[in-house]
């Protein structure tokens, strides 16, 4: 493109990964490096590994009169069940926009492409006020409880020194965190804090293979949930493995005395580290024997506290055990042109985040 001609939106190529990544070292890391090789690698493998991946579901940009990239929207598809139907989802990872003389609003330009009216199932739990506004402005729905997180802390020394450690990065992580243990245990006592009960339930590690199967029925009975074929969901906890910034990645299931498998877990668990959950999944009717449950083993394999994403379905067992406390997370929100779907949305008959999410993503949690 020339100098003189028009600004356009276009599909990302792969051409375009390190003029994108350097625009988005920019815009969210306030750096003017070049970006690594890792970084662009990543964003290879994420944007354009996706098992359903086209260029009408993948990333936008868009150029100005220059042919320079001032904005981007990065997205990978995730296919969504929706009122029965399977509707082709986008999950909308990064918006980003630098503006300049001669194109000063190139953000709106390219959200022009991110319509309700336009769009069968778009979607981000990631998203800044800005982007949530703009969402409704554009006849999003944004979904208050998923734009929640909620913590339950088991040993509150442990919680501060793990926190002192992210703001203090010379300090040793699991060596401050181990370093107060004794005196986490006295205060327990002092206090006398009792850790979640299990339950009935029995906990165990689930297999890939088990994870697989087992994970799509259990958010069947929502009107809105991921469909989770085994090829995506797989490619999906791939990328999810990857991410190594709060321990590995943990598949368990939940057994009740029948030996059924009534709930499951995804999320990352290390001792003596808070314990990021991804997803508690459970089968209709049995979230206040499965959300216990799963603290309670995350509080029994040592994790100093727990956070994850509310559900509207959840949020009540969440209210029932001591020491929980919510806190805005990010925004999420939806843009569909389906009324029916949109009214499933606002009752809260919708199962998103986790896996059916971003929060997994590098690009959240890692500096590259």
């Amino acid at each position: 493109m020339g100098v003189g001609e028009t600004s356009h939106t276009a599909a990302m190529e792969i051409d375009d990964l390190d003029e994108v990544c350097r625009l988005f070292l920019r815009v969210f890391r306030n750096s003017d490096a070049a970006p690594s090789a890792d970084l662009i690698a990543y964003w290879r493998s994420l944007y354009f590994g996706a098992p359903a991946y086209s260029p009408r579901n993948g990333c936008v940009v868009h150029r100005d009169s220059t042919g320079r990239i001032d904005a981007a929207v990065a997205s990978f598809p995730m296919e969504i069940v929706a009122c029965g139907r399977i509707l082709p989802g986008r999950l909308v990872a990064a918006f980003m926009a630098e503006g300049s003389e001669e194109e000063p609003h190139p953000g709106g330009r390219i959200g022009m492409n991110f319509r309700a009216r336009t769009q069968d199932f778009t979607f981000s739990d990631t998203a800044i006020p800005i982007t949530a506004d703009m969402s409704r402005a554009g006849g999003g729905v944004v979904l208050i409880p998923q734009s929640l997180e909620w913590l339950c802390v088991f040993r509150p020394l442990g919680h501060v020194a793990a926190a002192l450690t992210r703001r203090l990065p010379h300090l040793e992580r699991i060596a401050l965190t181990r370093l107060v243990v004794p005196f986490d245990a006295l205060l327990t006592r002092i206090l006398r804090r009792r850790p979640p009960s299990a339950g009935a339930l029995a906990e165990r590690s689930a297999t890939r293979a088990e994870f697989l199967a087992v994970a799509p029925e259990m958010v069947a009975h929502y009107a809105v949930h991921p469909r989770w074929s085994p090829e995506e969901l797989g490619w999906i906890l791939d990328r999810a493995a990857e991410n190594r910034q709060y321990g590995p990645l943990d598949l368990l299931v939940y057994v009740d005395r029948h030996g059924e498998i009534v709930g499951a877990f995804a999320g990352y668990v290390e001792p003596d580290q808070p314990a990021v959950v991804l997803n508690i999944l459970a089968r209709p009717g049995r979230e206040a024997e499965v959300v216990p449950a799963v603290l309670a083993g995350l509080a029994a394999r040592r994790c100093i506290s727990a956070r994850g994403m509310c559900l509207p379905r959840q949020i009540e067992e969440f209210f029932r055990i001591p020491r929980v406390v919510f806190r805005h997370r990010a925004h999420a929100h939806v843009l569909t042109k389906h009324a029916d779907v949109r009214e499933a949305l606002a009752r809260g008959d919708a199962y998103m985040g986790g896996l059916a999410g971003e929060s997994w993503s590098r690009l959240v949690t890692d500096r590259f």
